[in-house]
């Protein structure tokens, strides 16, 4: 992984337009190399945040074969790197204030095994800190979507709202597959659904939260698909084949919520609300940005 210009830490110079003139020169002498995967790569782009509140902006990246690495914006040093054997990430980070602390901590859904054998997934949190696991818990089938973030309950701590597709080992996966939406409220340790399981698989879709009826509630637009050349011959799970790139039955859903809409809502617009990926904010969701890095 590599940045363009890095000797700026506040990357206030970086112009689109001369990185793809480089680009075109085969000249990538303004890049300087941060880290690298020598398997499988980064989940583009990472997240840009100040967690070492110096004033200079880190940079906090997913390698998709099962690490999260943070670096120091202002020497290009690895400040903490947490890898998960036997696990790869192919979502991207979500950020917020999930504890009582000023530095805002990361969470991604990661994918169980090995692609092309995932099949299984499971919810990490990380301490923005140190990078040490704070919640970790295997939910669901496989998927990619990227969560988002939100004060749902208005507590002053931020919550993720993500889809959790039915197991490939629960009784509802056999009948037909469902998703869930839940909230983590890693403050009071706890994962509560909101609304009732929905038809298909949500295997790709972040999902977008504001008020379309403009009645001072939010609401939840989501999206399912059905996955065909699905092996349900016997009872034997190694034969379940989801085969992700022939989706169908493609289903949106409007979730209508009673939670008022504030300041706690974080702006679900790719890259955050500048589309620079930036994150900006303070605890106690007065004005924080979520940063949302897969296209809803």
């Amino acid at each position: 992984m590599s940045i363009y210009n890095f000797y700026n830490p506040q990357f206030t110079h970086i112009r689109l337009e001369d990185f793809i003139k480089d680009l075109f020169r085969n000249d990538l002498s303004k890049a300087v190399v941060l880290t690298e995967s020598k398997t499988k790569g980064f989940i583009a782009p990472p997240i840009i945040a100040n967690i070492t509140q110096d004033g200079i902006y880190d940079i906090i990246a997913n390698a998709v074969d099962g690490k999260i690495i943070a670096i120091d914006g202002a020497t290009g040093k690895i400040l903490w790197e947490t890898s998960f054997s036997g696990t790869e990430l192919y979502s991207s980070l979500a950020i917020g204030f999930f504890n009582a602390d000023s530095i805002p901590g990361f969470f991604v859904n990661g994918g169980l095994d090995i692609s092309p054998h995932i099949r299984e997934s499971s919810q990490i949190m990380l301490n923005g800190k140190n990078g040490k696991v704070e919640y970790r818990a295997d939910s669901g089938s496989f998927i990619y979507a990227s969560p988002e973030v939100t004060d749902y309950n208005d507590d002053g701590f931020d919550d993720v709202l993500m889809n959790i597709n039915a197991s490939r080992t629960s009784v509802s996966y056999r009948r037909g597959i469902t998703t869930q939406l839940y909230t983590f409220d890693f403050h009071r340790n706890t994962r509560n659904p909101i609304g009732g399981d929905l038809t298909g698989s949500n295997i790709a879709c972040t999902f977008w939260i504001g008020d379309v009826d403009h009645d001072g509630k939010q609401d939840i637009i989501s999206s399912t698909i059905k996955l065909v050349g699905r092996n349900n011959n016997n009872n034997n799970n190694n034969n379940y084949n989801n085969n992700v790139d022939r989706p169908s039955d493609l289903r949106i859903f409007r979730l209508k919520t009673a939670v008022p809409v504030n300041l706690q809502i974080k702006e679900s617009a790719y890259m955050a609300p500048n589309y620079d990926g930036i994150f900006i904010g303070v605890p106690s969701g007065k004005i924080s940005y979520k940063v949302t890095l897969t296209a809803p």
